[in-house]
């Protein structure tokens, strides 16, 4: 920490010698240049202002999002090193390492209440803000996949977009996306020395004014000190929006509230009266952070409804009926207008959409995997109709005043009065006329071709992602294990019972769509020669859990299992008996044309140390992981803080394990497992059901757990297994080759990473697969 201070002070001695000279920062290049008082950040708001935060002049062209990005991408520039970067990243990670300790300065207690002192210290004003316009989604399940999809429609519509999410995977900068890239590091690095300049100098002050007042004391009084982690990341998101000329800035954002709605520093960005905002929308409901929301769907309801502001819509999806009357109350309250938008089943392509027929269905389109997103992309659409409905109405409206030879305040006029609130329009974007055409044609259930292709390419890393590992059969990344089996990953961050049972849920559908369409041409291939029939290939599911300790797996463990199961899983015992049509005699589920087992559940520590997500880059990172890992990782395991190279800490992942055996194990004819090794508990061979992977095991570590899976599909696939004596004849797929002329069937194991989107991120970094 005493070199980041250091540079800390460097930079403000520099930006201070350069204010001396006359010269004027630039609000996009690298922290060197850029002026840490809180006085120089408000100028630097000024001149923002003078760039056209109240711009109202629309062009009847648009303007190309990929051509302004790259513009910004040079002018920000690529001269920032590894280690400045890492500097950055080191100073979040301090930040960061406070957000499970709510009682200490700048955690959550005090983030909504300070949020609007820390925005104006940053230079954003309330003035400023609103010149940004916002869709607001908060939720418990869905809100992040939501904005998504909404920031995809509208890029794809013409507009040049910003996007604010959490939490990341891998890079912080996943948070704050412009035109659906990750902000440029030096982009990045400029905006948050910026914020935390201003911030710094400010807390600093409080803390000496304090102490002056105490006689040195340091008693009396309450500092406001720095924000939070979230509520910094928030504030420089919104810095770094602005501070681009009118020509690259966003019009419009997609922000995703963190923690409920009525307290989160979202809302505070938004401000009580909406600001900027377009609308606001609430995604499905359900338990989760109950000791800040409430123990009751209501209770949560009613917090989430804090982002409805007065005269603003608000779309949610269909909810149980305690929680929806209780958004229908705060509505009711705020004079907020609240709507359930139609499932996207209901909508018919228009010419041209989708690449398919027009008047074809909308329900196949999303490229996101799962039932449930289709009730999320059903959100994203109507709230890229409500914004675009609003947008053509003030553009349209705008460019009549100014042809009329109205002056800007009264062609600001039209605009706001066009819209229904204040609307700042900023150069290039879409025509009104085109965007009122696409809102009107959603108002009929006709989904526009540019939401056809925002749907249909959106991308959504750690939710509902599948995998195929290189390093399990020989490809380019490796395996000293690998070679003989097929892994395929399946990640997804659910953290809630409600998510459990939906992440099964598309697991499940997933392992049905690979076996539908390729059963009947696997039992139809044949040997020319001698007339044989093709070997299917063997296939297994696989649990690789963990959660964090602020959630109790008593809860998770058995909503997820009971999920499995009633999607055709076999979780536990023998494996499902199966027609030999392939059809499930369980009678689990009416709809269960697959029955597969359950192989394994490993438990395994996440890599990023105490929960806290940071960059692959953290300053101080030490390098006794990588060595510790299989020599085929070692170049892909990203950076960790000290604090997280300390003895592996397993009593977390041992209490999973015991939830597993005994509250999800429990029923089952087999007898309880052996736990007499502490890293691997073991079972008696004969219940074995992969080579060298035991039913419920401990992993020392995340690359120990993915070597372990590589193992026991190379190891199935080149002996006689258990597997591979008894197949799952309902899983098979005709793409899956055997593993060598006249050789034993390919083993294909299944792999379900859930439970955190930390493990999912941790995941990606171990597989050279993080978000771009």
């Amino acid at each position: 920490m005493e070199d980041l201070e250091r540079r800390w002070a460097r930079e403000k001695r520099a930006a201070s010698q350069q204010e001396a000279r006359g010269h004027s920062s630039s609000t996009i290049n690298g922290p060197r240049h850029i002026s840490g008082s809180a006085g120089a950040v408000t100028g630097a708001g000024s001149r923002s202002s003078r760039h056209g935060d109240n711009s109202t002049t629309t062009s009847s062209t648009t303007t190309s999002s990929t051509s302004t990005t790259a513009a910004a991408d040079g002018a920000a520039g690529a001269a920032i090193s590894d280690a400045e970067w890492a500097q950055v990243v080191g100073l979040l990670g301090v930040m960061a390492a406070t957000k499970g300790q709510p009682g200490a300065a700048g955690g959550w207690r005090d983030a909504y209440e300070y949020m609007p002192l820390h925005l104006q210290r940053a230079g954003l004003t309330p003035e400023r803000l609103a010149s940004l316009n916002f869709i607001h989604v908060a939720g418990t399940k869905g809100k992040g996949s939501t904005c998504a999809m909404a920031e995809a429609v509208l890029r794809a519509a013409g507009y040049r977009t910003g996007l604010y999410t959490s939490p990341h995977l891998v890079d912080v900068r996943e948070r704050l996306r412009l035109d659906g890239r990750m902000l440029p590091r030096a982009e990045f690095a400029a905006a948050f020395w910026r914020v935390y300049g201003a911030l710094r100098d400010a807390a600093d002050r409080d803390a000496a004014a304090r102490s002056v007042a105490t006689g040195g004391g340091g008693g009396g009084g309450v500092a406001v000190g720095m924000p939070s982690f979230f509520s910094f990341i928030t504030i420089l998101a919104m810095d770094a929006f602005l501070a681009r000329p009118p020509e690259l800035r966003p019009q419009v954002v997609v922000l995703e509230v963190g923690i409920g709605g009525r307290l989160d520093a979202t809302n505070a960005v938004v401000g009580p009266r909406g600001g900027g905002l377009a609308a606001a929308a609430v995604t499905s409901l359900g338990f989760d952070h109950m000791e800040l929301l409430g123990d009751t769907l209501p209770k949560i309801a009613r917090e989430k409804a804090g982002v409805m502001k007065p005269g603003r819509p608000v779309l949610a999806a269909p909810q149980p009926q305690d929680a929806m009357a209780a958004l229908q109350e705060v509505a009711a309250r705020v004079g907020a207008s609240l709507a359930v938008p139609p499932p996207l089943s209901r909508y018919s392509l228009a010419a041209g959409g989708g690449g398919a027929a027009a008047g074809s269905s909308a329900h196949d389109l999303v490229g996101l995997g799962g039932e449930h997103m289709q009730l999320n992309a059903s959100l994203a659409v109507a709230l890229a109709a409500e914004w675009e409905r609003q947008y053509g109405a003030a553009a349209t409206a705008a460019a009549a005043a100014a042809a009329a030879g109205a002056d800007a305040a009264a062609a600001a006029a039209a605009a706001a009065a066009a819209a229904g609130r204040p609307l700042v329009l900023l150069p290039g974007g879409p025509p009104g006329a085109d965007a009122t055409a696409r809102a009107a044609a959603v108002s009929r259930l006709q989904l526009p071709a540019e939401y056809a292709q925002g749907l249909r390419t959106v991308r959504w890393p750690g939710r509902s992602q599948i995998i195929e590992d290189t390093g399990s059969s020989g490809g380019s990344s490796g395996s000293s294990s690998g070679g003989g089996g097929r892994l395929t990953l399946y990640l997804d961050g659910a953290h809630t019972p409600e998510s459990m049972a939906t992440c099964a849920a598309w697991f499940a559908a997933e392992l049905r769509r690979r076996a539908g369409g390729s059963s009947s041409s696997s039992s139809s291939s044949s040997d020319s020669s001698s007339g044989s029939s093709t070997p299917a290939p063997r296939h297994v599911a696989v649990l690789l859990f963990n959660c964090m300790r602020d959630r109790d797996p008593a809860v998770l463990l058995p909503a997820l299992a009971a999920a499995l199961q009633q999607a055709g899983v076999q979780v536990d015992g023998p494996p499902l008996a199966t027609s030999s049509s392939g059809s499930s005699s369980s009678g689990s589920t009416a709809d269960t044309a697959v029955a597969v087992r359950l192989g394994a559940a490993v438990f395994t520590p996440m890599l990023s140390g105490g929960g806290v997500l940071l960059g692959p880059a953290a300053a101080g990172a030490g390098t006794s992981a990588a060595a510790s890992a299989p020599a085929s990782q070692q170049q892909q395991l990203p950076a960790q803080p000290q604090a997280a190279l300390a003895a592996v800490d397993l009593s977390w992942q041992e209490r999973m394990r015991a939830v597993w055996n005994e509250g999800v194990r429990a029923s089952a004819s087999e007898p309880a497992p052996s736990t007499s090794s502490t890293s691997a508990p073991g079972l008696a061979p004969t219940a074995t059901a992969l080579p060298g992977l035991p039913r419920v095991v401990v992993a020392q570590s995340l690359p120990a757990a993915l070597e372990l899976l590589r193992g026991a599909a190379a190891a199935a696939a080149a002996a006689g297994s258990p597997v591979a004596a008894r197949p799952d004849p309902a899983l098979s797929t005709a793409a899956d080759a055997r593993s060598g002329s006249g050789g034993p069937p390919r083993v294909h194991l299944h792999v379900l990473v859930t439970g955190s989107l930390y493990l999912v991120g941790d995941m990606l970094r171990l597989l050279g697969a993080a978000p771009e």
